[in-house]
């Protein structure tokens, strides 16, 4: 709190004045009252106008959060209160940001459901027990707290261990103060609550928390944290107003890099939702990606709803397989981003041509990329299988309500098949090994199963599907995979 708040100028004008309270003249003691209460007041009205403390540090008005605009680099921290945090280990639910005053403060935006995210919690952890009496990681997400604290019940069974960090749930605050488009997303204040970093994952290490808790001068790559305005209900590359009324037909774009829009992809042509884009008041099938590389867009047109490509079952057999995508993160990513290779589609298609919306993106991407074609074979692939060890009864689904809630320390698969379970299995943890998971338990009817496991963690998983008589095991299938060459190799599609 002291690093907070500190005196300013001030302090040394009222020093000149208290010769004037020291003074036997009752004139001059009246003076100085009448000037250290007008002084009071004009202090206390800029207080109440600006929400400044003495030392810059903006303090919410009532904590009711009114001005709260966006901060950079090298600006003061507001000073709030956070009203929901979990602290695994002193149960504190709420918390001041000026309790850690003095502390280099790093502000860590993560969701349950965000890989890399998760794979950083161990670090961070381990981070805070070093530096704890200098250091304070706020892991800060939006979602509830019934998310959340289920999410660490389901860590600290899996790694016997409470986590040292401090979590902040239901936040909407500080990232009004910290925009960004994508997660992880990490901003460092110092002791005396100055922001001085904006970065990714890869400079959360020791050497670079040292050099911040000494005060020496941290040189890291500034992560842009632009947003652009995205609403996933509505078009995104194409603008309705400009077709005053008519009927859209049909519309596809190819656009390059966009910043602030993060990265990913929405289908609604093999998955009904409601992120369908209404145009002119119809609802319209779409594909519509953002910030994906050459090879990620060919992914998306050959995972046609009846199967999916990722790098676990994708060859790039190409002169330079740099060109269609680096296997890279943070800073680095987005400046292969920005050098012309990310790109974003969007397509349209009434309801009634939903059918034939795989084959026009195909289409597109022979278009718009000439040197390059795919096509999807057969081959030998290492792959991870799952198998039987003895009766799968224990698994029987016994007709009660439906339920799929995993996350990467497991949950629960109630009224499933199996390969809804291998999909979240690969989803939350098992697409490390970059190996296509196979069912070959030949079991089709609907399952009940608790699993208990660190999701990434192979040796973790099959020791929790081993109460139901399941194994994941590691052997060579013929497996379709999708190939992308140059162009002059195979000829189109």
């Amino acid at each position: 709190m002291k690093n907070f708040y500190k005196g300013g100028r001030g302090l040394c004008y009222l020093k000149r004045l208290s010769h004037l309270f020291k003074s036997k003249n009752n004139r001059s003691r009246t003076l100085f009252i009448f000037v250290l209460s007008l002084i009071c007041v004009l202090f206390s009205d800029a207080q109440a106008q600006s929400g400044r403390t003495l030392g810059g540090v903006v303090r919410s008005t009532a904590d009711g959060q009114e001005g709260i605009e966006a901060l950079q680099i090298g600006d003061l921290m507001y000073d709030i209160q956070l009203d929901k945090t979990i602290n695994p280990h002193t149960g504190q639910s709420t918390a001041r940001l000026s309790e850690f005053s003095g502390k280099v403060i790093i502000l860590d935006f993560w969701a349950t459901w965000c890989a890399p995210c998760i794979a950083m919690l161990p670090k961070m952890d381990s981070l805070q027990c070093t530096y704890s009496d200098k250091l304070q990681f706020l892991s800060v997400t939006s979602e509830t707290e019934t998310v959340v604290r289920s999410f660490l019940d389901r860590m600290q069974a899996v790694h016997s261990k409470k986590s040292s960090l401090t979590y902040v749930v239901e936040d909407r605050l500080l990232k009004r103060m910290f925009p960004h488009a994508s997660i992880p997303h990490y901003v460092w204040i110092d002791g005396r609550g100055k922001v001085i970093a904006i970065t990714g994952m890869e400079e959360i290490n020791g050497e670079n928390i040292q050099k911040a808790i000494t005060e020496q001068v941290l040189s890291l790559p500034t992560r842009n944290s632009a947003t652009a305005t995205y609403d996933k209900t509505r078009p995104f590359l194409f603008n309705t107003a400009n077709i005053h009324g008519a009927e859209l037909l049909a519309s596809s774009a190819l656009v390059g890099y966009i910043e602030g829009v993060g990265s990913g992809y929405i289908q609604t042509v093999s998955i009904i939702n409601d992120e369908d884009p209404l145009v002119n008041g119809n609802v319209y099938r779409r594909i519509s990606a953002r910030n994906l590389s050459i090879a990620q867009l060919y992914q998306l047109a050959f995972t046609d709803g009846n199967r999916h490509f990722g790098w676990e079952n994708t060859i790039l057999d190409v002169k330079n397989p740099d060109e269609l995508q680096r296997f890279v993160s943070g800073g680095e990513l987005i400046k292969w981003w920005e050098t012309g290779n990310a790109f974003c589609y969007e397509l349209l298609l009434p309801k009634d041509r939903a059918d034939e919306a795989w084959e026009v993106m195909k289409a597109d991407l022979i278009r718009h990329f000439p040197k390059y074609s795919a096509m999807v074979e057969k081959r030998d692939l290492p792959s991870l299988c799952l198998v039987t060890t003895k009766p799968l009864e224990k698994m029987k689904y016994l007709g009660d309500e439906r339920l799929l809630d995993i996350g990467p320390y497991g949950g629960t698969i109630k009224g499933y098949t199996i390969p809804y379970l291998l999909r979240e299995l690969n989803d939350k943890g098992l697409k490390r090994y970059k190996k296509p998971l196979i069912d070959l338990t030949g079991y089709s009817s609907l399952i009940n199963m608790e699993i208990k496991a660190d999701l990434g963690d192979l040796k973790s998983v099959n020791t929790a599907l081993s109460v139901y008589g399941l194994q994941i095991v590691e052997q060579v299938y013929e497996r379709e995979v999708l190939v992308i060459r140059d162009a002059k190799q195979n000829g189109n599609l």
